[in-house]
């Protein structure tokens, strides 16, 4: 086996590597939680303006 030796750059260079990898993988999961929490969101406010729409024309037609 041959003798491997690290020199001080060779740290600096995989120290931002590890930094590359960790930033995209807090981007990753962030755009992951945007993808599943925000639609879900979204479709819970669409959802109750559709009820409040439902049930303004329900009334203005019990009220004619």
């Amino acid at each position: 086996m041959k003798e491997v030796k690290f020199k001080f750059e060779d740290l600096k260079v995989y120290t931002k590597a590890l930094n590359f990898v960790d930033l995209a993988y807090k981007t990753y999961k962030s755009f992951l939680s945007m993808l599943f929490v925000q639609p879900l969101e979204n479709v819970k406010i669409i959802f109750q303006q559709l009820l409040k729409i439902n049930y303004e024309k329900n009334l203005s037609n019990y009220q004619k």
